[in-house]
C-alpha cells in the first residue's frame, strides 16, 4: 500500500466518524495563545490540561481547523501526524498526551493532538548557545532519535529539519513533525514526490531535490538516508546558522573541529555512502561533560552503588553551574526518583539541595518538599544523619503543619535509637524545629526529653540539658511556669549536685554553678525564714508561685533549666518504677548547668 494510499484512509475514517459525535462538544484542554513562529501544517497554542489527578498543567496543542483544508493531501499528513504521535514513543521525541477530533455536521471541525509543553527551538536557538555544552546534547539526541526511527523501527521521518525540532522546559530537544512519517518500504517515489513538496529545499538529498528515476531508485533502496543528509544540514544549522545557500555548507567555523569529518559524511553525494546516526553518536564532541552528566542520568537507575557515589558528589560540584531550566526540571526531578524509589545514594542530598536554593518557594514547595517528607520516612541510617545534619538548611521552607505532622512523627524515632550519634542528632535537630512545633508536640519533646536525661551515654545527657535551655522560649507558657520542686528537694538534691560544679576547672562551669547555687540559697533562706514562723501565718507569707525568668539573664536560666530538668527527671523515673521515688543518676546532668559533662560545653 503505498504512503498517500494509506494516510487517506486514514482520513476517511476520521471523516466518518463525524456522523457520531455530537456538535459542540466541549475540548479536553483550554486553549491558550497562539505560537506564531511556528509555520507547520498545523497551528501550534500553549494551554493546559486537567491531568489524572485534576490538577491543571501546562501542554502544547497542535490543531488543524478544517475549514481551513487546502487539499485531501494536506489532510491526511494531519491525520498521519496525529496517528504516528500517538503510537511512536522515545524519550527524545516530541511526547503525545492526548490527541483527537472534534468534527460538525457541516464538513468542520478541528484535529487536535495535545502534547508535553514545549517550544520551537529556532525560537531558543540562540540562547541555547550561550549555555556550554547544551547544543552538544541537544545535537545527540537528535542523533539518537533519528537511529532510533530509521534503524531500530525501520521507518522514514522524511522532515529532519530545524521546524521539527522543539525543546522542553527542561531544554531536552524533542523531535516531532510526524507528517511525513512512514515505514520504509512504504517509501516510494510517490512518497517522495510528496515530501518534494513539503520538506524546505535547504533539507532535501540531492535524490529528492533533483526528482531522477534513477536517483530515486537509489534512494528506495535505502530510504532512510535521505533522513540522514537532511540530519546533516540540520546539525550544520544548529552550529552555524541558517543554510540560505548550498555554498554555506563550506563554512564550517562554527562547529567544532571534531564534528566536521563525521558532518562531511552526512552529505555524501551516494546514500549508502552517508554516516550513519548511530557512528554519529560516538564522535568525540559528545565527550563533553554536560553531555555525559545528561547521559548518566537517563541511565541512573541501572548504575551500581559506587558509580552513583561518584557521580552525585561531582554533580555537587556542577549544579551551580547548570543553567536553571536543565537543573531544575531535568537533574532535580532524577534525584528525586533516585533518592524515594532508586536507591539512590544519600549523597544525592546535597546537588539535590543546591539546585532547590536556586528554585522560588512555591517551586520549592512543589518539587522539594514532597521528597523531604518521604525521606523522613526513611529508616535507613545512612540517609537519616544526612537529613538531620541538613534540617537547617530545610527549615525555612517546611511549614508548621507539615513539620507537625509529616516530619516529626519519623524524626522522633531516633529518641530511642540504638545508635548513639543518631540519638544525639535528634536531639540536636530539635533546637532547629522547635520554633515550628505545635503545643502537643512540644509535650513529645519533653517526654522524650526526660527519658533522655537517663541516658548511659554522658554527651547525650549533656546535649539534652543544653537543648532544653535553646528551645526554652518555645515550650508552652503553662509548662514553663509551674512550680517544679519543693525546698527539700533543692537542699537534698539539687545543691549537693551543683556544689562540687563550684570548683570545675572549666571557668563557665565554676560561674554558672555559681550562679544557680546563689538562686537556690536564697530560695532555701526563704524557706528557712518560713519555718520559724508558726504554721498559720506560713501560708500568708509563702513566697509568690514561681514564674519562668527572662531567659537572657544566664543566671535565671540556668535556675529555671536546673529545675525543669530536675522535675522531668523525676518523671520519667516514676514512669519507668511505678511512682517510686527517684535516685540522682550518679554522673548525670539532671541538676547540671549547661555545659557540664563528657559532651562539653559546645556539645550542641
Amino acid at each position: 500500500m503505498s504512503f498517500l494510499s494509506s494516510v487517506r484512509e486514514a482520513a476517511s475514517a476520521g471523516l466518518k466518524m463525524a456522523a457520531s459525535m455530537a456538535s459542540g462538544t466541549s475540548l479536553p484542554f483550554e486553549q491558550g495563545p497562539q505560537i506564531t513562529s511556528y509555520q507547520g501544517v498545523m497551528k501550534m497554542y500553549s494551554g493546559k490540561r486537567e491531568n489524572k489527578e485534576g490538577v491543571k498543567e501546562i501542554v502544547s496543542i497542535f490543531m488543524y481547523d478544517l475549514k481551513n483544508k487546502k487539499s485531501d493531501e494536506e489532510l491526511a499528513l494531519v491525520k498521519n501526524a496525529q496517528r504516528r504521535l500517538r503510537t511512536i514513543k522515545h524519550p527524545y521525541l516530541l511526547r503525545c498526551i492526548d490527541a483527537g477530533e472534534q468534527l460538525d455536521n457541516k464538513g468542520g471541525g478541528i484535529i487536535w493532538i495535545v502534547t508535553e509543553p514545549v517550544q520551537p527551538l529556532e525560537d531558543v536557538i540562540d540562547n541555547l548557545r550561550e549555555a556550554p555544552g547544551s547544543i552538544a546534547w541537544g545535537t545527540y539526541t537528535l542523533a539518537a532519535a533519528i537511529k532510533f526511527l530509521n534503524i531500530d523501527c525501520n521507518i522514514v521521518h522524511g522532515q529532519v529539519c530545524m521546524s521539527s525540532l522543539f525543546v522542553d522546559k527542561g531544554m531536552d530537544w524533542k523531535l516531532g513533525g510526524f507528517e511525513l512519517l512512514v515505514t520504509a518500504p512504504e517509501a516510494n517515489p510517490a512518497y517522495f514526490a510528496r515530501a518534494k513538496d513539503v520538506l524546505p529545499k535547504r533539507y532535501q538529498s540531492p535524490e529528492i531535490s533533483r526528482g531522477q528515476p534513477e536517483q530515486l531508485e537509489a534512494l528506495q533502496r535505502i530510504p532512510v538516508a535521505a533522513d540522514w543528509w537532511a540530519l546533516g544540514c540540520t546539525v550544520f544549522e544548529v552550529w552555524c546558522g541558517t543554510i540560505k545557500s548550498p555554498s554555506d555548507l563550506k563554512n564550517m567555523s562554527g562547529m567544532p573541529e571534531a564534528l566536521r569529518p563525521d558532518f562531511v559524511r552526512m552529505l555524501q553525494s551516494s546514500p549508502a555512502g552517508r554516516l550513519r546516526p548511530a557512528e554519529l553518536l560516538s564522535n568525540p564532541v559528545f565527550e563533553d561533560d554536560y553531555v555525559s552528566l545528561h547521559i548518566f542520568l537517563e541511565t541512573l537507575n541501572v548504575k551500581d552503588a559506587i558509580e552513583k557515589d561518584r557521580f552525585f558528589t561531582k554533580l555537587a560540584e556542577r549544579v551551580p553551574a547548570l543553567p536553571k531550566p536543565a537543573a531544575q526540571w531535568k537533574v532535580l526531578p532524577a534525584l528525586n526518583n533516585s533518592l524515594e524509589f532508586g536507591g539512590g545514594s544519600a549523597r544525592a542530598l546535597e546537588p539535590l539541595l543546591k539546585i532547590a536554593n536556586v528554585l522560588s518557594e512555591e517551586e520549592y514547595q512543589e518539587q522539594v518538599v514532597p521528597t523531604i517528607i518521604k525521606l523522613f520516612a526513611n529508616t535507613d541510617r545512612q540517609m537519616r544523619l544526612p537529613l538531620l545534619e541538613r534540617l537547617p538548611s530545610m527549615v525555612e521552607h517546611l511549614s508548621k503543619k507539615v513539620i507537625n505532622e509529616s516530619i516529626f512523627q519519623p524524626l522522633a524515632m531516633g529518641f530511642v535509637d540504638t545508635s548513639v550519634i543518631l540519638r544525639e542528632m535528634t536531639v540536636k535537630s530539635i533546637v532547629t524545629i522547635a520554633p515550628k512545633l505545635s503545643s502537643g508536640t512540644m509535650q513529645h519533646v519533653m517526654r522524650a526529653f526526660a527519658k533522655l536525661q537517663l541516658d548511659e551515654e554522658a554527651a547525650i545527657r549533656t546535649n539534652t540539658t543544653i537543648c532544653l535551655g535553646k528551645i526554652a522560649a518555645h515550650i508552652d507558657a503553662q509548662t514553663r511556669e509551674k512550680q517544679y520542686h519543693s525546698p527539700m528537694d533543692v537542699a537534698t538534691k539539687i545543691v549537693p549536685n551543683v556544689a562540687p560544679m563550684v570548683l570545675d576547672v572549666e571557668k563557665d562551669v565554676r560561674e554558672a554553678a555559681l550562679a544557680c547555687m546563689r538562686i537556690y540559697m536564697q530560695r532555701l533562706e526563704h524557706a528557712a525564714q518560713q519555718l520559724s514562723l508558726p504554721p498559720e501565718q506560713r501560708k500568708e507569707l509563702q513566697a509568690p508561685e514561681q514564674k519562668t525568668p527572662d531567659l537572657s539573664d544566664p543566671a535565671a536560666a540556668v535556675s529555671w533549666l536546673t529545675s525543669t530538668v530536675t522535675n522531668a527527671v523525676k518523671e520519667a523515673v516514676k514512669e519507668q518504677t511505678g511512682g517510686s521515688a527517684p535516685k540522682a543518676a550518679a554522673g548525670s546532668a539532671a541538676g547540671a548547668p549547661a555545659g557540664y559533662g563528657t559532651g562539653g560545653p559546645g556539645a550542641a
